[in-house]
């Protein structure tokens, strides 16, 4: 058993025989079974990943786009600049006939 007298070796494995099967075989089924689960979690981890990285880029764009667009104005905004605006325009028009009118119609104007 010992290669020399001062060598102890392990006892070696007990091998039974069974007809139609195989622990060799299990073994590899066993390991395959391991490997391809570890496969379909790294593959699931790497889709979880790039849709975080997908939804990071899409917010880091909206965000982009926010930054550099005007804000948009709502009715009540575009009607209040609509009346502004008009209202500007009436004073320049009055202004502007005042500046090219007869001073004696402007006199008679403002009393």
């Amino acid at each position: 058993m010992a290669r020399n007298h001062f060598a102890i070796e392990p006892p070696g494995r007990i091998r039974i025989s069974i007809p139609g099967y195989s622990p060799e075989d299990n073994l590899k089924e066993q390991a395959k079974r391991r490997s391809e689960k570890r496969k379909r979690q790294q593959r699931r981890d790497e889709a979880a990943a790039a849709e975080a990285r997908k939804r990071q880029e899409a917010a880091a764009r909206e965000r982009l786009q926010q930054s550099q667009s005007p804000p948009l104005a709502g009715d009540d905004d575009v009607e209040a600049l609509s009346r502004a605006a008009s209202q500007a325009e009436e004073a320049f028009s009055r202004d502007l006939a005042a500046a090219f009118s007869d001073p004696k119609e402007v006199r008679h104007a403002n009393e």
